[in-house]
């Protein structure tokens, strides 16, 4: 609600922006889609009781009042998003930690230790940022989907070229996001080997000395951290050839629909003023948009890892008995003829 809310006052201040013109003398009489669309703003405004002719001084309250408004909103959901990311963080952590503690004894002996403080540690920060982005991401839709909505009342033509366009470049780069989720998991999993190496490698560090083997350890060791950066300079490619067709190709759709209203299009100036306001806008929501899809593409492997720990040990949790039930004793257990003595024999 306070994703909604934060996005709807910003969509209201872009709102605003054609009677404020309309009120610093610019006249929107004959300009078609704008003429109509303030027509609505200002009978909406006088249903409220502020007039249908405002002074420019009052437009600006205005939209002074409304940028409070929405960052007085966006403070909260800064704060309840952050309480949300740690409570499921949180919950994922315990769910964790149970399926260990409950697990069978032969089922954890299989398992380095290192992997489940890879787990608890190092995914458990991943993860923190998988669902941070996750809620920008929800955030970001829902801003972009009103920038695209004022823009349809603007004009239809233009706005559904752009839309096209929109989700034709996102389909060209699927294949390269799913190429980037790819190189993330294999990353996570190296992490994991490297975290139980390096474990390893400690414990034994006194029988590493003892018989002076630093450098071959070293270069063990050496080679394991290197495979990890390889993976990690890989995802981290992979990631930046996608934010640059994307970022590119979204300034280039926004400039070729500009450029077809000016020229093919006729549109009035006021319609070209708007949307070149609603552009300016909506390019970087796209672009915080691809960084948050790469953040949680990028890091969302540490979920799956959690989850597929807990399913495993799940499958080999230890059985559960009633606390309550009293146990039968069917053979009795005698000591016959033992003694002790603190002298050795």
């Amino acid at each position: 609600m306070l994703m909604f809310f934060a996005s709807l006052s910003e969509g209201i201040g872009i709102a605003i922006f054609l009677p404020a013109l309309q009120a610093a003398g610019f006249d929107l009489a004959n300009q078609g889609s704008p003429h109509r669309f303030v027509a609505v703003v200002m009978a909406l405004l006088s249903r409220l009781g502020l007039g249908t002719r405002l002074p420019l001084a009052t437009v600006v309250a205005l939209l002074a009042f409304i940028v409070l408004i929405r960052t007085a909103f966006m403070r909260l959901q800064h704060v309840y998003v952050t309480e949300t990311v740690y409570q499921f963080v949180t919950r994922m952590d315990l769910r964790v930690y149970e399926t260990i503690v409950r697990a069978n004894w032969a089922s954890i002996m299989r398992r380095r230790s290192s992997e489940f403080i890879n787990l608890l540690t190092t995914e458990h920060e991943r993860l923190i940022e998988a669902t941070h982005e996750f809620l920008l991401l929800v955030a970001g839709f829902l801003g972009t989907a009103l920038y695209i909505g004022l823009a349809l009342l603007i004009s239809v033509k233009l706005t559904l070229l752009l839309a096209g366009f929109g989700v034709l470049l996102a389909l060209g780069l699927s294949k390269k996001t799913k190429q980037v989720h790819a190189a993330a998991m294999q990353a996570s999993l190296e992490m994991m080997k490297v975290s139980g190496e390096a474990l390893e490698h400690l414990q034994n560090l006194k029988v590493v000395k003892t018989y002076a083997a630093q450098d071959r350890d070293l270069a063990l060791f050496s080679r394991s951290i290197n495979k990890v950066s390889a993976r990690m300079i890989e995802t981290q490619r992979h990631a930046a050839t996608t934010s640059f067709w994307w970022e590119g190709g979204s300034l280039m759709m926004v400039i070729g629909i500009l450029y077809f209203a000016l020229i093919f299009n006729s549109s009035s100036p006021a319609t070209t003023l708007l949307l070149i306001a609603i552009c300016a806008r909506l390019a970087p929501k796209i672009s915080v948009l691809n960084t948050s899809v790469q953040a949680v593409v990028t890091n969302l492997p540490a979920h799956t890892r959690m989850e597929a720990a807990i399913s495993d040990l799940s499958a080999e949790a230890e059985p559960t008995g009633s606390s309550n039930a009293q146990l039968a004793l069917q053979r009795s257990l005698a000591f016959d003829k033992v003694s002790f003595s603190t002298q050795c024999p």
